[in-house]
């Protein structure tokens, strides 16, 4: 069974819980929707990503697809360093092998950044 994970932040948070509980329910997927809202101490996907680790990096070992949307700023590199975290606390895998194991993921199509200014 494949299953796809959906890391994204969005100000328009209510359209798109709709749409995914909906595609959700249908399918494999597991959306970390994460509400752009202005707050003292600010939570981003990477941090979702490092509060869920275990079960993240569990799905990742198992074959989970991971499409991260957001600003193309320092999201993506900070997002990717946080999957190679959990891998390495989660994965037992050191460094260099997490970091191989996100490469791979890439070049299979695997983990995609859809990423916009």
């Amino acid at each position: 069974m494949r299953v796809y994970i959906y890391m994204y932040a969005c100000t328009y948070l209510c359209m798109y819980v709709r749409m995914y509980a909906c595609m959700y329910v249908q399918s494999n997927l597991l959306p970390f929707a994460l509400h752009c809202v202005k707050k003292e101490e600010k939570i981003y996907v990477q941090h979702v990503i490092v509060q869920n680790g275990e079960f993240l990096a569990r799905k990742l070992l198992d074959g989970a697809h991971v499409l991260v949307a957001g600003n193309s700023n320092n999201m993506p590199e900070q997002v990717r360093d946080a999957f190679v975290q959990i891998l390495q606390k989660f994965g037992n895998m050191p460094d260099a092998s997490a970091d191989s194991f996100i490469k791979t993921m890439e070049k299979q199509k695997k983990y995609v950044c859809e990423t916009w200014s």
